[in-house]
Formats: structure tokens, sequence, C-alpha cells
């Protein structure tokens, strides 16, 4: 019988997106690459999986700066693991706390 738990086939690439404002208040105005040292730190710590892959990119399309946001794209997490990713993020004060859950 096949253990799926450990299986990585059926996990998606899923992103996020974190404002930089939020960035800028939680590590101090241009420390971009402080935060996503933090949330790749934060990526592998809710995923041990050797394949998770976690990438960023600017989202800087919209006029207004408060829209500006950095991409956190990751691949290779589980819902669970994801979810826990996620409240990393928010306990970093990146993003809300995901409903019902609490930090």
């Amino acid at each position: 019988m096949k253990n799926i738990r450990f299986s990585r086939a059926n996990a998606s690439q899923r992103t996020q997106s974190v404002p930089l404002r939020l960035i800028a208040q939680a590590f101090g105005r241009d420390e971009v690459d402080s935060a996503c040292d933090e949330m790749l730190a934060a990526a592998r710590t809710a995923c041990s999986a050797p394949q998770l892959s976690c990438s960023f990119s600017p989202e800087c399309e919209h006029p207004n700066p408060w829209y500006h946001a950095v991409a956190v794209s990751v691949e290779g997490m589980q819902d669970q693991e994801y979810e826990q990713f996620l409240l990393a993020l928010a306990r970093l004060g990146l993003i809300e706390a995901p409903r019902g859950d609490r930090l």
C-alpha cells in the first residue's frame, strides 16, 4: 500500500502576496531581503521535503504603492504544511492570520 502522506506529486505551486507596506512595518524600510530570508526560513520549517521550491517576485503593476507586494511562490508543500507556512507569515506580521487560526 502506498503512503500518500509523504508524496509530493500532488503538492501544487501556491502563491501568497505579501504587501511591501507590511514588510516595512515588520522589518523596516528597504529590508525586503531580510523579510525574504525570514519567509524562506518559515517555508523550510513548515516543509521538510527536499523538493521544496520557494521564489520571490515583485508585484508593482499598480500605480498606488499601497498595493505593491512581493509574491512568494512555494511548491512542494502539502495542505497542512502550507497552512503552517501561512501562520508563520502571520506571526511575522506579513499577512493576516488565516480565518479561525490563532497565532
